[in-house]
């Protein structure tokens, strides 16, 4: 009896999860995609108490909650740079990762500048439509 595979699917900074709909509509027969929304939580992403390990953590927990022991892990931007703290933090979980356009380390000023517009946006900007 083959399982079903799943496949992660985390999306950058200024996106949601729908950026991943033509993907997870597009994988093959034994496979599921999730798409996994990396600001859903208390410490949003547009908020000054964002880190990638507590992204890494949201994940870990949404994989819980879908009853997900081990997934592929697929990041864009941001969400490359959060697959791999997951990878990192929870190696048991990541089946595999496929990471584009994330960063090993983040330039300091940008990322201070990232956060400073961050928060100074109104929350509207970020509710999902």
């Amino acid at each position: 009896m083959s399982s079903v595979q799943s496949v992660v699917f985390l999306h950058g900074l200024g996106e949601g999860p729908g950026v991943w709909d033509a993907q997870r509509a597009a994988l093959p027969s034994g496979f599921e995609g999730v798409a996994v929304d990396v600001f859903d939580g208390a410490d949003s992403g547009r908020a000054s108490g964002f880190s990638l390990e507590g992204a890494a953590t949201r994940v870990v927990s949404e994989l819980d909650r879908l009853g997900i022991e081990q997934a592929h892990v697929c990041g864009l931007s941001l969400g490359a740079m959060i697959a791999l703290q997951l990878a990192l933090d929870h190696p048991k979980r990541v089946r595999s990762l496929a990471l584009a356009a994330g960063q090993v380390k983040s330039p300091r000023v940008l990322m201070a500048i990232q956060s400073a517009v961050m928060r100074v946006l109104p929350s509207s900007v970020f509710e999902k439509q």
